[in-house]
């Protein structure tokens, strides 16, 4: 009785061992996945033109989320002033410490991904491996010439802002979100050139398709290029036939015939 009873909590153990394995790592397993990220790239003429969402009560303090409809509002609101542009890019990372927002370009901390296509977007998927999420930072990729971000403060708006799903606070380069696995979640840059910058000009579009340079077209050189000039000939008209007004006599007439 008593083997019997041993036997059978051993198989019960045994089967609970395997059931937690099974429904433990694999429902983990099934869990993770990848986390979708859109991001926008938005350009005003001016900087007081940018949309200045960094105060609380603005942001993250109403529990605002950022969506696509939101930053399209913004662009239609500009009349002109403020258009989707290529050319950005951004970055993503899962370690600490922080990018600092005075850092041009890549931070070398994380992944950069873009840049922003003619329709001033770019996606990236992020593996996650748990259900649990992963806090990830965000951040736009600077160039020169543009407004840098004034950090975490909300009182000095004469910055470029840079807004992460629902971290719509303060004016830095750095937003933080916990991301789950199958989400989408979408950022925004809101930048202006400095004052004297110019903006580059895009790339021509290539007239060639699939050489990807245009055709060459060459000039002889001033120096080689002949000085004379192509002699002229006087006009000769042509010859007209002589007429006379000579007529033979009719000697028919004359004798009868």
């Amino acid at each position: 009785m008593i083997l019997a009873y041993t036997h059978a909590r051993a198989l019960l153990v045994g089967a609970g061992a395997f059931m937690l394995a099974l429904f433990g790592f694999v429902g983990t397993t099934h869990a993770a996945g990848d986390a979708t990220v859109i991001s926008y790239a938005v350009e005003c003429n001016t900087v007081d033109q940018l949309p200045k969402w960094g105060p609380w009560g603005l942001g993250g303090g109403d529990n605002r989320t950022i969506e696509p409809a939101d930053v399209q509002a913004f662009v239609n609101a500009s009349n002109g002033n403020c258009r989707y542009v290529s050319g950005w890019s951004f970055e993503w990372g899962m370690d600490y410490p922080y990018p600092d927002d005075d850092v041009m370009g890549p931070s070398g901390q994380g992944t950069v991904f873009g840049p922003t296509n003619t329709q001033g977007v770019t996606r990236t998927t992020i593996y996650v491996d748990t259900f649990e999420g992963r806090s990830t930072w965000f951040r736009a990729v600077t160039q020169p010439g543009y407004y840098g971000f004034n950090g975490k403060v909300d009182d000095n708006d004469i910055s470029s802002e840079f807004y992460c799903h629902t971290d719509l606070w303060h004016y830095d380069n750095n937003e933080v979100l916990t991301i789950y696995p199958n989400e989408t979640y979408y950022c925004v840059l809101f930048t202006a050139p400095l004052p004297g910058s110019a903006t580059p000009a895009p790339a021509p579009t290539p007239t060639h398709p699939g050489f990807g340079f245009e055709r060459p077209t060459f000039e002889r050189p001033s120096w080689e290029r002949p000085t004379w000039n192509r002699p002229t000939f006087p006009r000769f008209e042509p010859i007209q036939p002589i007429r006379s007004n000579f007529q033979f006599p009719s000697f028919g007439k004359q004798f009868g015939w």
